[in-house]
């Protein structure tokens, strides 16, 4: 079985290392985006199984990325 792709949208950069780094230790396949506009683009293109999503993005809120991401989401 492979591992699940999830999608991590965080900018601020030691919170965003710090969890990379534990998901990837879990096995996990990873990609990370610091914005939302930026993580729209990577979900259109990669479609994650799962995203974990900051509500406090620099460019627009967090439920306002998870709406536009296809599925149901979770805060």
């Amino acid at each position: 079985m492979s591992a699940a792709r999830i999608l991590l949208i965080e900018d601020t950069p030691s919170q965003a290392e710090l969890a990379l780094a534990q998901l990837r230790a879990l096995g996990y396949e990873v990609r990370h985006a610091a914005t939302g506009r930026e993580a729209l683009a990577i979900a259109e293109a990669w479609r994650p199984e799962v995203a974990l999503v900051d509500l406090g993005l620099p460019d627009m809120p967090g439920f306002a990325v998870m709406e536009r991401l296809d599925g149901p989401a979770m805060v």
